[in-house]
């Protein structure tokens, strides 16, 4: 999906043993949009989760088993998770020794 006009594209990844974050932090009144989101972990069932504001919890999946060790996961979103205005998004997966996160997208009103 295209970044709306004037949009501010971003890309953070957080690296980790037992957990992995990336946060985006947005201006006053604008708006958080995930387009992306690529993980890493060498734990089995290990859980990809999307925080807003860092309370509720708008995007959550799990890794699939059987990609390998350590499996890995990328998720492009035809329609992105959208975060409200004013909050930040935090995405984070759990692992047991390696575990990675890659969250892309852009800020817009």
């Amino acid at each position: 999906m295209e970044p709306l006009p004037g949009a501010k594209k971003f890309s953070h990844t957080g690296e980790g043993s037992t957990s992995a974050t990336a946060t985006e932090s947005t201006p006053t009144s604008q708006r958080i949009y995930i387009t992306d989101l690529v993980v890493s972990s060498d734990k089995a069932g290990a859980v990809l989760t999307v925080k807003q504001g860092g309370s509720s919890t708008p995007f959550s999946i799990q890794i699939p088993t059987g990609q390998g060790t350590p499996a890995s996961f990328t998720i492009h979103l035809q329609t992105p998770i959208i975060i409200d205005a004013d909050k930040n998004a935090v995405a984070e997966v759990d692992g047991t020794a390696d575990c990675r996160v890659n969250m892309t997208g852009y800020v817009a009103n």
